[in-house]
Parts: structure tokens; sequence; C-alpha cells
């Protein structure tokens, strides 16, 4: 489910770097094959089993972390119409 979502996530969000007509001028299309590179190599395909728990400090990042990320994969009914 969680990797469902962040698929969702991913297209979502692939969706608002397209130029109005739905096409990247020639310049953006390999900034954008740049930036998606970047941003494939930083997903997380495996389980982990590190815990919010397990990092010491960082509270403001992980709360950020948790209102953006997990608790709209864990309760997606909040978070839609």
């Amino acid at each position: 489910m969680q990797e469902l979502a962040a698929q969702g996530l991913a297209s979502k969000i692939w969706i608002g770097f397209k130029t109005e007509n739905g096409e990247g001028g020639d310049g953006e299309e390999a900034e954008q094959a740049k930036l998606r590179a970047g941003l494939d190599s930083a997903i997380v395909r495996e389980k982990s089993n590190v815990k919010c728990n397990d990092v010491a400090g960082l509270d403001s990042a992980k709360q950020a972390l948790q209102e953006a990320a997990i608790l709209p994969v864990k309760f997606l009914q909040f978070f839609t119409d």
C-alpha cells in the first residue's frame, strides 16, 4: 500500500513539472530528466528496520515527515475529498 501511495505521489509531483500543454520544453526535458534521476535515486524501495526513535535529535524534521508523508499514507481517508 505504501509503495502504491508513493507511486501516486510521484505521479502527482511529475505532473506539476509539465508545461501547460503537457509537454516539456527542449531545455526543460533535460532538466526534468536530471531531476527525475536525482529523486529516483533518493527513493527507498525496500522496507527499513530503522524507526524514527532510533534517530537522535531532528525532532522538527521527524514531525514534518510524519505530517507530510506518513500520516497521509496511513490515514488516506482524512486527506482526500
